[in-house]
């Protein structure tokens, strides 16, 4: 979670097809809330199942985080889903905004 925070160049991160923990999942979170270049984030096909407290940490940390436009992972909780596409589209959004003005 700590490099992501501090990276700004790097843009896509795959870590699919993994056993990241709920705890790896949280530290993830961390870092994306203080990353400010990562577009793309792959995570679906965890061998580990999270927990929702963790994939409600990552969901709202996208809240403070005006990069990531896309995020594959298997999110079991609805309020997570719900976020995450919420923060998504305002980023999809604002990306749009920025490339026609």
């Amino acid at each position: 979670g700590r490099a992501l925070g501090c990276n700004s160049t790097l843009t896509s991160l795959n870590l699919e097809s993994n056993s990241i923990s709920s705890a790896g999942i949280e530290a993830l979170a961390n870092g994306l809330q203080k990353n400010g270049g990562l577009r793309q984030l792959k995570l679906a096909n965890q061998h580990l199942a999270f927990s929702q407290r963790s994939e409600e940490a990552l969901a709202e940390a996208l809240q403070s985080n005006s990069t990531l436009t896309k995020l594959t992972i298997d999110l079991r909780s609805i309020r997570a889903r719900d976020l995450t596409f919420k923060y998504l589209q305002r980023n999809i959004d604002q990306a749009s905004a920025a490339e026609h003005s």
